[in-house]
């Protein structure tokens, strides 16, 4: 039977890191590919929220978890597009009349 190149062997020392070191720079180039960097001054200057997302979800990305970026960025930005629906919709208070 071979052994993959990714399963930890008895005698490889500290040899079986190299693929995680392999997998960590095809990593940073997808985020940076991804992040479409030419687009983040006109993202960095619409508005408060957008400009702590952006880099908070793409640090997370790389220096955390993918699943923790995905997760703690989409909750952040389902509350914040509640704050703002809730800002942007007129109140009025209703005041029912007593007979």
């Amino acid at each position: 039977m071979a052994a993959s190149p990714f399963s930890p062997r008895r005698d490889a020392g500290n040899r079986d890191a190299a693929p995680c070191v392999d997998l960590a720079g095809i990593l940073f180039t997808g985020c940076w590919y991804m992040a479409e960097l030419r687009q983040w001054p006109h993202i960095l200057h619409g508005g408060r929220t957008d400009a702590f997302l952006l880099p908070l979800a793409f640090g997370l990305t790389v220096f955390v978890d993918l699943t923790w970026a995905i997760s703690i960025g989409s909750l952040l930005a389902m509350i914040f597009f509640v704050k703002r629906i809730i800002e942007a919709t007129p109140q009025k208070p209703v005041i029912e009349e007593l007979p």
